[in-house]
């Protein structure tokens, strides 16, 4: 059983791995041979330090959505009193305000794509028939069927 201390050197040494770019089997691989553990605790050890990824990447959002909201109200309540009760100032508030709430996830932008006076968009599909016999591979057009 290894120490707190050890356990967070292995976590951060299979987190550099990842940033890497090694693959799961080869970090594994790696963690059994270099500590001489077991694939289910090499395993725990890469499931903990993509945790802490993904945890410090929740805080560092959160963190920046808190920011921007903070400087968002800061532009309300400091612009003039006269403007805002304009209806461009209003304008502007409301826009604020919605941009706060895309922030929080509360509004979103939908965008609904459809053909001409409402209709479906067409797909298209591409098959290309190969024969491995008398074809060479990536023969021209005349192997591709429309569908």
């Amino acid at each position: 059983m290894s120490s707190q201390l050890e356990k967070y050197k292995r976590i951060r040494t299979v987190q550099e791995w990842i940033l890497e770019d090694y693959t799961f089997t080869d970090i594994v691989r790696s963690c059994v041979s270099k500590w001489d553990i077991s694939v289910r605790q090499a395993e725990r050890y890469y499931s903990e330090a993509f945790r802490e990824f993904k945890e410090k990447e929740e805080q560092s959002v959160d963190a920046l959505k808190s920011y921007y909201k903070k400087r968002k109200m800061k532009l309300i309540r400091e612009m003039d009193p006269v403007l805002k009760k304009t209806p461009s100032g209003v304008r502007a508030v409301n826009k604020v305000l919605d941009s706060m709430a895309k922030l929080d996830g509360i509004m979103i932008d939908k965008v609904e794509l459809t053909g001409k006076d409402g209709t479906p968009l067409p797909s298209e599909v591409k098959i290309t028939v190969v024969h491995s016999e008398n074809v060479p591979p990536f023969a021209g057009s005349e192997n591709e069927v429309d569908v």
